[in-house]
């Protein structure tokens, strides 16, 4: 799962947008047929296809800031810290912001 999701946030640094839209359809249903969606990997999965709508830069600060929160609150829970481990994304929100 963390290499599918790395995969995406590659794909969306490198603005390869149309693939992207493509490529988180299909990371959903993997992941739902294997029954392994955790929180950190919806709300990441969220994150990308609200990023990867055609909307303006100062809406793109105000979902990566709305994330930011949710993936520091999420980062507190013991479940959720493996993820964290393998794809920071509080760390590549906050590069983004500043």
């Amino acid at each position: 799962t963390a290499v599918h999701l790395l995969n995406l946030f590659n794909h969306y640094e490198l603005g390869n947008y149309e693939h992207l839209s493509y490529q988180i359809k299909n990371t959903k249903q993997l992941i739902n047929r294997q029954n392994y969606l955790y929180k950190f990997e919806s709300t990441a999965l969220e994150l990308l296809s609200k990023l990867n709508k055609n909307i303006k830069q100062d809406k793109k600060q105000e979902v990566l800031e709305k994330y930011l929160n949710i993936f520091k609150e999420l980062h507190t829970q013991a479940c959720e810290k493996d993820a964290f481990e393998k794809l920071d994304l509080i760390y590549w929100i906050e590069g983004k912001t500043n």
